[in-house]
């Protein structure tokens, strides 16, 4: 099953001129709110009702009937979201939801990124202090950006702090940064099968000018010997 994706207005996002790609077998995220999110699979789907396999349990009473979720599939070049309602109680591992609109597509960072495998140390910036460290990996990189897999208790509009060891001989740099960034988007990962486990999309905030000069470099660097991802 797809849903057309229409043409963007001037105050939404830009949307592709494809088809958003919910079909049968397509794994999904539902966001329940900013800080609950979890996977489901698309089993079926008759004009907008999409019959959904829950990948994982979600928390008591998130889904009865009335409630309203946001469904998304992150791709390579973006990820699709649709704003849900669900339409039946969920039974056993299975529940129903309609959709309310057509997708609104987000496209990722328009800055080349480069693959990476990076442990990395997160830390929530709360108003008046940091919070725990949580270990997790940055798998992607751009002057923009990055990508965390595998972090706990992320969520999305969430402000961090990322601390990260960057080496690249070319440029003398072999040294721990810390960055800070905006969550984008987080939604259980797929990799990382622990409880909990997230992937989260990260923008970098402006004025931290020597961090983001060591991420320019090193991403220079990388670009020099590997293909960007798209």
């Amino acid at each position: 099953m797809t849903f057309t994706a229409p043409a963007a207005t001037a105050d939404q996002t830009s949307t592709p001129s494809t088809e958003g790609p919910l079909s049968a077998g397509s794994r999904v995220s539902l966001q329940l709110t900013p800080a609950a999110s979890f996977a489901a699979r698309v089993t079926s789907g008759d004009g907008r009702t999409v019959s959904l396999e829950l990948l994982e349990v979600p928390p008591e009473g998130a889904l009865e009937t009335g409630s309203v979720v946001e469904m998304f599939i992150p791709l390579a070049m973006g990820v699709y979201k649709w704003l849900c309602i669900v339409s039946s109680n969920p039974s056993g591992n299975t529940a129903e939801v309609q959709v309310l609109d057509a997708p609104m597509f987000v496209p990722r960072r328009p800055n080349p990124r480069v693959l990476a495998e990076l442990p990395a140390e997160v830390r929530a910036l709360l108003p008046q202090s940091k919070g725990p460290v949580h270990k997790a990996v940055v798998t992607d990189l751009s002057i923009g950006g990055l990508k965390l897999e595998g972090c706990q208790h992320l969520s999305a509009e969430e402000t961090i702090e990322v601390t990260v060891r960057l080496t690249a001989s070319s440029t003398a740099i072999d040294a721990p940064i810390s960055i800070m960034g905006r969550v984008v988007m987080a939604y259980p990962s797929n990799r990382f099968k622990e409880p909990g486990s997230t992937d989260a999309h990260v923008s970098f905030i402006d004025g931290q000018q020597e961090a983001l000069e060591v991420v320019d470099r090193f991403v220079a660097d990388q670009l020099k010997r590997r293909t960007p991802t798209l």
